[in-house]
């Protein structure tokens, strides 16, 4: 059976991890953070995203305290079968993450379960009722192929996609930080229950951006704009879970590039971040 140290070694293993916290079922981080997009995109409009910056992740890092499929108002609105995460053997028969019948098309090519992956909630800070998968602490790998011309030409590419069931603050710290895990690029585009999601704003995770090496955030307004007051209501409720580790530091962002948000969030548009190192 797959344990901890077996998944530090296989996340260790990728060239460059993205980690996308409350995740829900939202897969449009394979899309954007692909060279279908910089290709097919990008450099055909006026704006192109800075080819210096093109990251295309080999390791998806997606964390939820339950995965479910959530409705968007656009693009990505069909029922998906990661809820099968949540069932004790529901994740075999997984086959299908999004099917649009006519765009996009992303299939389970194989799938692996870790166990013991994140121990467990700090009940004073979660809602059980939105923490009730028969799989939380576990972990699923899948390598998944990805069909779609959402940006205007075919195309396909495969990718790993390591789905952690377990609250995000708790797989940041007992893994993400306590195995010295590098993350380069970070996606919060929405925020759900547990540790911190029904009473906190979810920016305390860019504190965490110095100690992973994390070089890129892709966020809407909620997350990337200042809000300095909000981030310290963060701090305040996770300072001592998160010791010795200093959260109080905020990195500066530097916009390099802009989405509209009707092609990925209903919150408004979505902004690629460089993270800036405090001094």
């Amino acid at each position: 059976m797959n344990d901890l140290n077996d998944i530090v070694k296989m996340i260790k293993s990728h060239r460059s991890i993205c980690w996308y916290p409350s995740a829900g079922g939202d897969f449009r981080a394979l899309l954007y953070l692909s060279n279908a997009f910089y290709n097919d995109y990008s450099d055909k409009i006026g704006d192109p995203y800075p080819k210096n910056d093109r990251i295309v992740p080999d390791l998806f890092i997606y964390s939820d305290v339950k995965p479910a499929f959530f409705n968007q108002k656009y693009d990505f609105y069909n029922p998906s079968e990661i809820e099968r995460l949540n069932e004790p053997d529901g994740w075999k028969t997984i086959k299908t993450l999004f099917h649009d019948l006519s765009r996009t098309d992303i299939k389970v090519n194989s799938i692996s379960r870790y166990d013991g992956v994140v121990n467990g909630l700090n009940t004073d800070s979660a809602r059980d009722d939105f923490c009730d998968s028969k799989n939380y602490g576990s972990a699923f790998l899948m390598n998944v192929s990805i069909q779609t011309d959402y940006f205007g030409i075919k195309n396909s590419w495969k990718t790993d996609l390591l789905y952690v069931i377990g609250e995000n603050a708790s797989f940041a710290k007992e893994v993400l930080l306590a195995k010295h895990i590098k993350v380069d690029t970070v996606v919060q585009i929405r925020y759900g229950g547990a540790f911190g999601g029904s009473v906190l704003m979810g920016l305390w995770v860019k504190s965490l951006f110095e100690y992973l090496g994390t070089c890129h955030f892709i966020a809407n307004g909620e997350y990337t704009d200042g809000r300095e007051q909000e981030f310290r209501w963060d701090v305040s409720a996770l300072e001592s879970y998160f010791a010795p580790f200093d959260i109080t530091k905020c990195p500066r962002l530097e916009e390099i590039y802009r989405s509209d948000g009707l092609k990925w969030s209903e919150y408004g548009d979505v902004k690629w971040c460089r993270v800036i190192r405090n001094t």
